[in-house]
């Protein structure tokens, strides 16, 4: 078995929905950084489409996420109590990573990282 890295850069992302990755193999996600560009308050919201389930299914990995004015996370980020953890993401054949913020005016930059599984 064999592995491809691969790191996407999106800049300028707000309220239209944004495929940061679609899935041709499986693949891991290791990291979605996001950066919120703006000087005000914004909300992200992280889905995942797997279009060749019937019926086609979606879930959400964030659901409206405040992120403060020039503040950065990673949005695959878990945590418990005191500590964080990131918890990498699997995706299957058919599998999208969509994301957005709840108006235009909330701007973000986002970078993710993952690699496929090949054979």
């Amino acid at each position: 078995m064999f592995i491809s890295d691969f790191k996407f850069n999106f800049k300028n992302i707000s309220d239209s929905k944004t495929t940061l990755y679609s899935a041709e193999n499986k693949s891991i996600i290791t990291s979605i950084r996001c950066t919120n560009i703006t000087d005000n308050n914004i909300r992200i919201t992280l889905e995942e489409i797997c279009l060749l389930k019937n019926p086609i299914e979606e879930g959400y990995l964030c659901y409206k996420l405040l992120i403060t004015p020039n503040q950065t996370i990673d949005l695959l980020m878990v945590t418990k109590g005191n500590s964080s953890v990131i918890a990498e993401h699997t995706m299957f054949d058919g599998d999208n990573l969509v994301c957005k913020s709840e108006s235009y005016s909330e701007k973000f930059s986002c970078i993710i990282i993952g690699y496929e599984l090949l054979e």
